[in-house]
């Protein structure tokens, strides 16, 4: 039995057979790679490098989910030279093990990397909108964009980043909303999980727990995190998340899994991880360079 709350698919009734695990209990490191700029890029390259090197030294592999708008500003950026570095510090990561799949939170143009909200600004936090409004209520709700018809745009650009970097595609590509922001209704929900299917992706990684006034507050319970979605794709939610350089977060993280209930029990333990945290302190008041 689960000792969390259902995910919000399946409170919506879009969950369907929960997928056993054939492998032991393996533990799948991910991060989300967002709120990076040409003017942050003198951190975060040396930064990218080491991570490099140790995850390689460790044998180490991580899914890294890149926020596409990002990436869009930055190879339109007026410095060439920027992008041209960007792309060698993900070659370094790609050598390490490591492979890179979509992220989006918010609606853009990829002709020209503009954001559709960037001139009223983005909100923490919306009155009757219980989730953190991200990719869903930017693009569905903020600016009437049905999500099935603008998934398969944000993986066409990652397609393009991966070229530029000469990287490989993933054999299945697997996708995370910005936010875990998939909507607050089932309407919202069934849109998303069609722009899923559309856009060829073969594993969803967003679905959060929680109540409907406040879904996607917390991990989803290991050996439950696992199941068809739609189609032939699998949901593998996430079951806890920490953020780099944060004392308060990796202690309070550590603490969560030394102490969690079911912690031995079988299945797939998906880690998420905020690299971007590195260089600033959070949401909020916190000073915070870019998106997320």
């Amino acid at each position: 039995m689960s000792d969390r709350l259902p995910t919000d698919f399946e409170r919506h009734g879009l969950a369907g057979e929960h997928l056993p695990v054939a492998d032991g209990s393996p533990w799948l490191l991910t991060v989300d790679f967002e709120a990076f700029g040409v003017e942050t890029l003198p951190l975060w390259l040396p930064a990218m490098r080491h991570w490099s090197a140790r995850a390689k030294e460790a044998g180490l592999r991580f899914s890294l989910f890149m926020s596409v708008e990002d990436l869009v500003s930055l190879k339109l950026a007026p410095d060439p030279e920027a992008y041209a570095s960007f792309m060698a510090a993900c070659r370094e990561l790609n050598d390490a093990g490591s492979r890179f799949h979509p992220h989006n939170h918010c609606l853009f143009d990829p002709d020209s990397g503009v954001r559709a909200s960037e001139a009223e600004g983005f909100h923490d936090s919306v009155e009757g909108y219980p989730h953190f409004p991200s990719m869903v209520y930017d693009v569905a709700r903020r600016h009437g964009v049905p999500i099935a018809s603008w998934l398969p745009t944000v993986v066409r650009s990652h397609d393009e980043f991966l070229g530029d970097a000469e990287l490989e595609r993933p054999e299945r590509v697997a996708f995370r909303a910005g936010g875990w922001d998939c909507g607050v209704t089932r309407d919202d929900m069934a849109d998303y999980l069609e722009g899923v299917v559309q856009a060829g992706i073969a594993f969803e990684s967003s679905a959060f727990c929680g109540s409907d006034e406040s879904p996607g507050s917390s991990g989803a319970a290991v050996g439950r995190n696992v199941f068809r979605i739609r189609g032939d794709v699998v949901e593998v939610a996430p079951t806890d998340h920490v953020n780099c350089r944060l004392a308060l977060s990796i202690g309070r993280w550590g603490a969560g899994r030394i102490h969690e209930p079911g912690r031995m029990r079988p299945g797939v333990r998906v880690t998420v991880i905020h690299f971007d945290h590195l260089f600033h302190a959070g949401r909020g008041s916190s000073t915070r360079p870019g998106r997320t």
